[in-house]
């Protein structure tokens, strides 16, 4: 080939490629959304410096991006008509709004910057319905929805109610994605109100402008990370929230071994976010948290810090020789008075193995079916099946505030958890994650000679049913006066022993914090060991939880249902509760 042939043929490549890209990007379709300028209440100085941070980071991933900013009823209304259009066979559609929303009963509203709202009737007219927004984008393959819509909102305390009960709610209310393909992440857990910023961006946008660009990171570990870092930039006040049905995995910045060219989205400061980047890893304090931090700043201010990190956290510890009896120094374990079977049964002896540890309730061998004993449970509760537990020691509450600062104050434990301002002492330690329950108990091991370790699965289930077969262990009816759960009341966790132990004596099994578990993630029972030990393979990166929370519906705290999250996902509805080997 000559270099004429050769001149028309990379000229022909080029008018190829640039034919192509129209429907390249039409694969991936935005609509950015950021309403600031309110007429009728103060206005944000964020939202418009948001969606323009948005805007440029989306392009840089490939998406075709319209832009709003600052829209009335009619113009919003327009957009979403016109994008919906453009989502028709769309590999992704994203919708990024940012600016003010509002919940009544229940349905949440995106408020235009020419809403008035004067009682709740005018919310059909002025306002515009998320679920609307839903229905629009449901052309696409995969939808993703970014809410910045949950900030202190002027509207709840001056609209006028038309009838008494109609409830206006702060924040955002829960979405629930009942169509598969789905994402939608708030800024801020429902019914909880967000940061609009101090400085160019809104927390949520930050993250999601440092967080979205880096190569490699499935959505669901990326909106992890999100959430991670708005925690931090907020000292815990703030935690996004995420629901999602989504079939398969998402890669927005490209699978592992992509490189993406850092984003330099108008008003966000790229040495700020290599300053995030590196605080977050710190936080985190594992070498896979620092090899991110140089992965994606390999020209970052902290780079020989963070070597030196991923140095120490994988040099090889030494390994002490098994001791054959407990160590000298150690006391003796303190008796505790025998906790009563409810039921009528015989009592489990409880016992500390020292002041600071959690005091523990003896569990004998037995039997029992594990799973969706009902026939109306989930699919991952199936198939059915006989378990031989072998005995062991559980603890009779989660994991206290008071217990976890033991480990703190030694080393232990590298993570002070946040309380968010409920209270520490008796209540449950809450933001935890898999990797800190394990240096919790690895503390709990070292400084007692004992093997704590976390429970498995069929352990939880076997202490949880205490010898019973309905969906709770009092019964097959949700009670609100033997647990904290979505319907009690509360907008927390309560101190253990709040409620009424179960038949053999452990409380808080049901609601409260959801407990980490030992197991490796499987999405089924198929296969699962029968002798009660962890399930170790699967989806490691994901762990398994049980026992719902003082946030969840009532059909998440059943003793059969069972959830995940990854192992380093931190939450104010997440603790811990620990066993013990021997006893």
């Amino acid at each position: 080939m000559n270099g004429r042939q050769i001149g028309q043929t990379i000229v022909g490549l080029v008018i190829t490629l640039l034919w192509a890209m129209p429907t390249l990007a039409a694969q991936r379709v935005a609509l950015v959304i950021g309403n600031g300028q309110y007429q009728h209440v103060p206005q944000l100085p964020n939202p418009g410096r948001d969606a323009d941070a948005m805007t440029r980071v989306l392009t840089d991933l490939g998406f075709s991006v319209t832009t709003v900013k600052n829209a009335s009823r009619r113009d919003l209304g327009r957009k979403v008509i016109e994008f919906g259009r453009a989502t028709g066979g769309a590999e992704v559609a994203l919708v990024f709004y940012a600016g003010h929303g509002i919940q009544v009963d229940g349905t949440n509203y995106l408020i235009p910057v020419d809403a008035a709202l004067q009682d709740d009737l005018s919310l059909s007219e002025e306002a515009y319905k998320l679920d609307d927004l839903l229905n629009a984008v449901s052309g696409a393959q995969t939808r993703v929805i970014l809410m910045d819509a949950c900030r202190d909102n002027p509207f709840s305390n001056r609209m006028k109610r038309t009838v008494a009960t109609r409830d206006i709610g702060r924040g955002l209310a829960r979405v629930q994605s009942n169509a598969g393909g789905t994402l939608i992440a708030f800024a801020t857990d429902p019914d909880n109100i967000a940061a609009d910023g101090q400085g160019n961006n809104s927390p949520f946008t930050t993250a999601l402008v440092g967080v979205l660009p880096q190569a490699g990171l499935e959505i669901r570990l990326a909106m992890g990370r999100v959430r991670a870092e708005v925690a931090r930039l907020t000292g815990n006040r703030q935690i996004p929230w995420v629901n999602e049905s989504l079939f398969g995995e998402l890669y927005l910045a490209g699978q592992p071994g992509a490189v993406m060219t850092p984003t330099s989205a108008p008003g966000v400061d790229l040495s700020a976010l290599d300053l995030a980047h590196w605080q977050s890893a710190q936080a985190i304090g594992t070498a896979e948290s620092y090899r991110d931090y140089r992965q994606n700043n390999p020209q970052g201010r902290f780079a020989a810090q963070a070597d030196m990190q991923i140095a120490a956290l994988t040099r090889p510890r030494p390994t002490a020789a098994p001791q054959t009896q407990p160590p000298a120094s150690r006391p003796p374990p303190t008796a505790v008075p025998a906790a009563s079977s409810s039921s009528g049964g015989a009592p489990f002896s409880t016992f500390r193995d020292c002041p600071e540890c959690p005091e523990m309730i003896h569990i004998p061998a037995g039997s029992f079916r594990m799973g969706d004993l009902s026939g109306e449970g989930e699919p991952d509760e199936k198939p059915v099946r006989t378990v031989n537990v072998p005995a062991f020691s559980v603890g009779k509450f989660e994991v206290t505030f008071d217990e976890w600062d033991a480990c703190v104050a030694v080393g232990g434990c590298s993570y002070p958890q946040s309380d968010g301002d409920w209270g520490r002492g008796k209540r449950p330690v809450i933001h935890v994650s898999w990797n800190d329950a394990q240096e919790y108990v690895r503390w709990l091991s070292r400084k007692t000679g004992q093997r704590y370790r976390l429970l498995s699965e069929a352990e939880w289930e076997y202490t949880a049913r205490a010898g019973t077969s309905t969906e709770y262990s009092w019964g097959n009816q949700i009670d609100t006066s033997k647990t904290d759960y979505d319907d009690s009341g509360h907008r927390n966790a309560q101190p253990v022993g709040s409620y009424a132990a179960n038949p053999w004596g452990l409380h808080d099994v049901h609601g409260n914090v959801g407990e980490w578990l030992e197991d490796c993630w499987n999405n089924s029972y198929g296969g699962a060991p029968t002798d009660a030990s962890a399930w170790t393979s699967g989806n490691c990166a994901d762990r398994a939880l049980r026992g719902g929370s003082w946030y969840d519906v009532a059909a998440v705290l059943r003793s059969a249902y069972r959830f995940r999250l990854g192992a380093g996902s931190r939450s104010h509805l997440l603790g811990l509760r620990v066993a013990r080997t021997a006893f």
